[in-house]
Parts: structure tokens; C-alpha cells; sequence
């Protein structure tokens, strides 16, 4: 008796529609993958080359904390206002203005001014710069320095201190130079016959404490 053979085995249902599903998800992921970095690569800072050219990113504006006020003018001085910053200088002081500067005097004290100033790619090569061009008898460089730590928040300063013979006898000179990024520069000078140099300490340095620059908030 000759049996009839047994049927194949049947495939498991739904296998092959799963393996489809699978593929067609792992196509649809590749596909938003390469949408995603397109849309990121884009809006990154990344330069652009066209034409042979790299073009940078377009700078972003930098942001500063704003400045702290500045305390009230020590008793026996007033605060000057000059174009971009403020000053407390002696009271009795006489206030003379030209082009840029602003000088306070007293006759046979301190001569004190304020000058805005150009630095052009380095704060101590722009001091030497104004160096080779001063035009005073006798004039004898002490220093020209960075201060390690600024007493400015933001800004870079160093001093400028030299002596020179004025009509009077020698006079001791301090400018210190105040690079500001965003707001320009600003040079203060102290100047004083030498015989007051020690004892004009305390006022220059209360001078130069008090002066405070002001960022332009556009």
C-alpha cells in the first residue's frame, strides 16, 4: 500500500511581513538621519568655502556684565564727567578741555589729564609708539609696564612713568593706559613737580581708583 507523503511544513505567519516592516523602518531612519545633519550643518559655525573663498561665520556680539557703580566721590574732591567715562579729581581743580582731553589744575600742584587714545594692535607697542614722539626738555623714560592685575574689570592697563625739566624745575610724570574692548581707550596722566612726588601719593592713587569707563549699551 503506497501512502502519500506528508505535506510541508507550513512557514510561521507573519515572518515575512515583519522582515519587510524592519527593512523599511532602518530606510526611513537612514533617511531622517541625513535630513537632520543637512538642517544642522547649515546653522553651524562651520566657514562656508564658495568660490575658492572661506567665509567666516558671521562674529557674534560680545556681552559684559554691567559695570558696578562707582562709590561716591571721596570728601574733597568732585566727579568729572568727560566722554565715555568719569573721574574724581580735587576740588579747586580748574577744568580745561581740547579735542579729545580734558586737564584739571590747581597753580603749583598736580596736573591731571585724561585723553582718549588709539591702541592699535598692542597696548605696551601703542605706549612706546606715543613715546617716540613726546616732545619734552630733557625727558628721561622710568617705565613703561603692564599691571599684572587690572584694576579695571575687562580692560588691560599699564603705566607709562617718566620725568622731564619743565619751566619750573623737574616734573614727574605717571600715564596710566586703559584699553577697554567695546568702549576705546583712555590714557590718565598724573604729573607733578618732583620735590611733591612722594607726598602726591595718596591723591594719585585715589586719582586713578576712582575712574570708571562706560560701555557704549548699543
Amino acid at each position: 500500500m503506497q501512502r502519500t507523503p506528508p505535506p510541508p511544513a507550513a512557514k510561521p505567519k507573519g515572518k515575512g511581513r515583519l522582515v519587510l516592516l524592519l527593512v523599511l523602518a532602518f530606510v526611513a531612519f537612514v533617511a531622517l538621519a541625513v535630513v537632520a545633519v543637512s538642517a544642522f550643518g547649515a546653522n553651524s559655525a562651520t566657514p562656508v568655502k564658495t568660490a575658492g573663498r572661506i567665509i567666516p561665520p558671521s562674529p557674534t556680539s560680545a556681552t559684559y556684565p554691567p559695570e558696578p557703580p562707582a562709590p561716591a566721590p571721596a570728601k574733597g574732591t568732585k566727579r568729572q564727567q568727560g566722554d565715555g567715562y568719569t573721574v574724581d579729581i580735587p576740588a579747586g581743580f580748574i577744568r580745561t578741555e581740547k579735542g579729545t582731553q580734558v586737564a584739571f589744575s590747581a597753580k603749583g600742584r598736580a596736573v591731571i589729564r585724561v585723553a582718549e587714545v588709539q591702541i592699535t594692535t598692542d597696548l605696551l607697542k601703542s605706549i612706546e609708539a606715543a613715546e617716540a614722539k613726546q616732545p619734552y626738555e630733557g625727558y628721561e623714560l622710568i617705565r613703561i609696564a603692564p599691571l599684572e592685575t587690572s584694576p579695571y574689570k575687562g580692560a588691560d592697563t599699564a603705566e607709562w612713568e617718566y620725568a622731564y625739566e619743565g619751566k619750573d624745575g623737574l616734573v614727574h610724570v605717571v600715564a596710566r593706559w586703559v584699553d577697554v574692548p567695546d568702549a576705546g581707550a583712555f590714557a590718565i596722566y598724573y604729573a607733578v613737580p618732583e620735590a611733591q612726588w612722594a607726598k602726591s601719593k595718596k591723591q594719585r592713587d585715589a586719582v586713578f581708583a576712582s575712574f570708571r569707563f562706560q560701555r557704549d549699551p548699543n
